[in-house]
């Protein structure tokens, strides 16, 4: 989970940018939680976020590189506060996924 990350401004979207290792038999999900309050933050629920790229799925990889993926984000409110988590799963402790590379953007259209 990243730390609450407060806005000068209003936002009312944000583009996340993630680079992922998935082995097959891995998966990696990526939640957002927006907010205007800090005190009412921490009582908001996670809603997942589906990629943008590659068909609305995390691609697969060889287990060595890393492939670049996005998630265009668009919540219902406009927000000064937000909130990432990735969640790494797998079917065995042989097939270990990893990311690096975290970029989150804040958006006003």
């Amino acid at each position: 989970v990243t730390k609450i990350i407060e806005l000068q401004d209003t936002s009312d979207g944000i583009t996340v940018y993630l680079d992922i290792n998935r082995p097959n038999g891995s998966f990696v999900d990526l939640y957002y939680k927006t907010g205007n309050t800090a005190g009412t933050f921490d009582a908001e629920s996670w809603v997942a976020a589906t990629p943008s790229t590659n068909n609305g799925i995390v691609a697969y990889s060889d287990g060595t590189t890393y492939d670049e993926t996005a998630y265009t984000i668009t919540p219902t409110a406009t927000f000064t506060l937000f909130a990432i988590k990735i969640v790494m799963r797998s079917t065995g402790t042989s097939y270990v996924p990893t990311c690096q590379g975290l970029r989150a953007i804040a958006l006003k259209v």
